[in-house]
């Protein structure tokens, strides 16, 4: 004979009864009562199903991410057109148009999504990716992991769309699956900006001082920005520079020497020439930051700042180097030379 916490549980559950064709009799509320004393659990002692939570969202974001990136890719790989190629859809451009027509018939006032790879689902995006592999394994990496990776999703995807919670591992699992197609596409799209602009805005090489000071662009070179030259009022400092263009047009130079109080102490303007000398004086006293930027003469630069010396510009750049300095007063300590160089500076 059952229990009363079978009959309860298989109640709660909305089981029927063992015997065919008989309803479970509704429990006694003194069972309940009884039960919940106890402390007892109602119902199989597994992980309860949960609210999908973020899990639809996270999906639809890399869905439109996935397909914005597979349209762009296939359009500079293989033509404008391509989606409307069945050799290159594998067959499936029709299936889309036809879903595209009937949104059309069924959205009178206007269609809230036109473009044609919209009407993809996720396993025929995943299928596009997997055919032109060739295209899509710098950014995804592997292709055994990615197909098994997006495998789970493909999977999970379907659960959530057709309205069936998942479990909290579930959940975090299709996060972070959704999140990963995310990241790898955001990741691949910097590393393309960044080749991009290093073929088309000019790049310094080096800029150095006349008392040995080089500064370059290395990661790895920790200690050298962190270098420090003293000097005394009346040096004169003359700086050189070298950029490169990748389209070998004329650049220009601009120097300047900024102080974390007044702002811009001496400044040379915008000039085609690659040197610049600059005398110390007093009102300049303190630490200050050597500037040398290059630009070209084409219309669009890689960033800009605003100087805020007495003519207040904004200056529009393509790149940037600095050396540090500290100027003492003449007279700050008897008997040091003009000028001094610490901590290992070259």
């Amino acid at each position: 004979m059952d229990s009363w916490m079978n009959r309860l549980r298989r109640r709660l559950h909305g089981r029927q009864n063992d015997v065919a064709g008989t309803e479970e009799p509704a429990p006694d509320p003194s069972e309940l009562t009884r039960a919940q004393a106890d402390g007892k659990t109602i119902g199989p002692s597994v992980e309860a199903p949960q609210s999908a939570d973020g899990a639809p969202d996270a999906l639809k974001d890399a869905e439109n991410a996935l397909r914005d990136f597979v349209d762009a890719t296939m359009a500079a790989a293989r033509g404008a057109d391509w989606q409307v190629n069945p050799d290159l859809t594998s067959g499936k451009s029709g299936a889309w148009q036809r879903r595209r027509e009937q949104d059309q018939a069924e959205y009178r006032a206007g269609l809230p999504e036109d473009r044609l790879l919209y009407y993809a689902n996720l396993g025929e995006l995943l299928d596009l990716v997997e055919t032109h592999w060739d295209l899509f394994a710098a950014c995804f990496g592997q292709k055994d992991r990615f197909v098994q990776l997006m495998g789970l999703l493909r999977q999970y995807r379907n659960q959530v769309f057709h309205g069936r919670d998942l479990l909290a591992h579930e959940r975090q699992l299709v996060s972070g699956l959704a999140g990963f197609i995310r990241a790898a596409i955001t990741k691949h799209r910097t590393k393309e900006a960044t080749e991009m602009a290093d073929r088309f805005f000019p790049r310094l090489e080096y800029l150095k001082d006349s008392l040995g000071n080089v500064a370059i662009h290395d990661p790895h070179d920790l200690l050298g920005s962190l270098r420090t030259t003293y000097l005394r009022v009346g040096c004169a400092v003359e700086f050189v520079a070298k950029a490169f263009d990748p389209l070998g047009e004329q650049l220009e130079y601009h120097f300047s020497v900024g102080g974390a109080g007044p702002g811009v102490l001496a400044r040379s303007g915008w000039q085609t020439g690659s040197d610049w000398t600059w005398r110390v004086l007093e009102t300049q006293v303190g630490r200050v930051t050597a500037y040398c930027r290059v630009r070209s003469l084409r219309p669009y630069h890689l960033q800009t700042a605003y100087d805020k010396g007495p003519v207040g510009d904004v200056l529009t750049y393509d790149d940037l180097l600095t050396l540090e300095y500290v100027v003492l007063p003449a007279a700050a300590i008897p008997g040091l030379p003009p000028s001094v160089r610490s901590n290992g500076g070259r």
